[in-house]
């Protein structure tokens, strides 16, 4: 009777234990919570033909959680290039879509951060042609927290460009490795020790 009683208890003890955990979500209380809005610049430059092409461009978001990152953004070179030595045409070159950025212990002043950024681009040549592009461009660097509101990021990486079909064009005169300095503003209003 002693042991009945003994395993009774013991499994209202555990029912009532696992009724009091919270389930967890995406989001709500335990899942992803909203942190801040940030938005910013970017100035870069890609390596176009054995050449540095510099880029402009800019982004906004909204933060998660204090590391997670997601918003839209954009990039363009400055100016026409020349893609292929063998080509003297100059091209013009712009995308744009979503982007994730990772910067896991963002709370110290220097920080790694990891991107993805996923969308659809342009190639227009002298004669006004154009051709619609597929871009991924993974991403990895430091941030440095300036002020609460203003940080400044150093990455590199590589696109990754499909759907050229221009004349004298193809994937590999699009894709290629570029390094970026974004200046990020906005504010977080929670802390990850608010969670």
């Amino acid at each position: 009777m002693k042991k009945l009683s003994s395993v009774v208890l013991t499994v209202i003890f555990a029912v009532s234990g696992l009724m009091a955990q919270q389930e967890e979500t995406l989001f709500g209380e335990s899942g992803l919570k909203m942190t801040g809005v940030w938005g910013g610049f970017v100035s870069g430059v890609t390596f176009f033909n054995e050449e540095a092409v510099a880029t402009k461009g800019g982004f906004f978001g909204f933060e998660f959680n204090n590391i997670l990152f997601v918003g839209f953004g954009n990039e363009e070179t400055i100016g026409s290039v020349q893609l292929r030595e063998s080509d003297s045409g100059r091209y013009n070159f712009k995308h744009k879509g979503f982007f994730v950025d990772y910067h896991p212990n963002r709370e110290k002043v220097i920080h790694p951060g990891f991107g993805f950024m996923l969308g659809g681009g342009e190639v227009k040549d002298s004669a006004g042609n154009k051709d619609k592009l597929f871009v991924v461009q993974p991403s990895g660097g430091v941030e440095i927290n300036a002020f609460k509101w203003w940080k400044i990021g150093l990455e590199g990486g590589y696109r990754f460009v499909s759907g050229a079909a221009l004349t004298n064009l193809d994937d590999g005169d699009l894709s290629a490795f570029f390094i970026n300095l974004k200046l990020r503003f906005g504010w977080s209003w929670r802390t990850s020790s608010e969670f």
